[in-house]
């Protein structure tokens, strides 16, 4: 199966200088937290520094589409990201992945006990970080609120065995887990960038479509994309019992012999089996629609604030691609 390619490599040469001194802040931050926590807890420097880095992106691309780029950028970028972090080595411990962005997971390294404690440990050195900035003491309670947000989705997730997870719930979950997350980025660039509450709840609003749309995208790569493109454990969600779009639609669809059937292919890791299935199923189609009016629901508050043409809007048109 064909898979469409999210192309932002365009959008982030446009910030390239500030991309790399965020990274340098943020191997900082967590050379400094090897230091507070001591030798034992030996940290991958990489491990942690390797990834996309969208949520950051998405708070520097915001911030200079609005203007100039600030240091509340990149504390909000930063306190972002180890939230981030922080909930990809929980999700880690939780799913036993063994690999994540080629690299051995934390958990793997540690083992689970050390994980889960520097998973938390991260995620108050996050909240912190938010702290230290002053004008963001405007948006604690909403901040923390996203922060809980990852957790209850995450716990939701958990709830759902194979057979009852709907496309409504499932949605609910990636929304919470990714969506909340990306909303507070772009609500915290906002604000950072001097614009008033009306404006930084339109980008909210626009943030958690974004992530909300991404994840989406992301959790179909999980089922179709060997593990040396993706740099993940294949099919790690699928084995957990985690189902995205198209699964959802190929059991709401089965009959109770063929469910049971798909069921024990899944848990097996018999993915090229349930590819088959799937390919026969307009799923890729499926999956652009419910991309597409995510991200259009997400954008009308926006779409009051700002012209057709405003460079934020070119964000948008790179994830509507891949719904084509």
């Amino acid at each position: 199966m064909k898979i469409p390619k999210l192309e932002l490599i365009t959008l982030y040469s446009k910030i390239e200088k500030e991309i790399h001194l965020f990274t340098n802040k943020l191997e900082r931050e967590i050379d400094q937290i090897q230091q507070n926590i001591g030798k034992q807890f030996k940290l991958e420097n990489k491990t942690l520094n390797s990834g996309k880095k969208l949520r950051p992106f998405l708070c520097l691309f915001i911030g200079k589409a609005l203007g100039k780029i600030s240091k509340a950028h990149y504390q909000g970028a930063l306190a972002c990201e180890m939230i981030h972090l922080a909930s990809l080595i929980h999700d880690d411990i939780i799913d036993n992945a063994n690999t994540r962005r080629h690299r051995k997971t934390t958990n793997a390294l540690l083992g689970n006990k050390n994980a889960l404690l520097l998973g938390d440990y991260i995620f108050c050195h996050g909240i912190e970080i938010f702290s230290q900035e002053k004008e963001f003491s405007l948006i604690t309670s909403s901040f923390l609120k996203s922060v809980k947000q990852i957790c209850y989705g995450e716990i939701i997730q958990n709830q759902n065995p194979f057979d009852t997870l709907s496309t409504e719930n499932y949605l609910k979950i990636i929304r919470l887990k990714t969506g909340s997350l990306f909303g507070e980025t772009a609500r915290i660039s906002a604000l950072a960038s001097k614009q008033n509450k009306e404006i930084q709840e339109a980008f909210q609003e626009f943030g958690e479509s974004i992530g909300t749309a991404y994840q989406i995208y992301d959790d179909y790569l999980d089922y179709f994309k060997a593990e040396k493109e993706t740099g993940k454990t294949a099919g790690t969600d699928a084995k957990n019992g985690k189902l995205t779009l198209p699964l959802i639609s190929l059991l709401q669809e089965a009959n109770k012999k063929e469910k049971e059937n798909y069921i024990t292919a899944l848990k097996e890791g018999n993915l090229q089996e349930i590819d088959k299935k799937i390919q026969t199923k307009n799923t890729q189609q499926q999956i652009a629609k419910q991309i597409q009016e995510i991200l259009n629901q997400g954008s009308k508050k926006l779409e009051k604030h700002l012209p057709p043409k405003h460079p934020i809007w070119e964000l948008k048109n790179i994830f509507q691609k891949i719904s084509k």
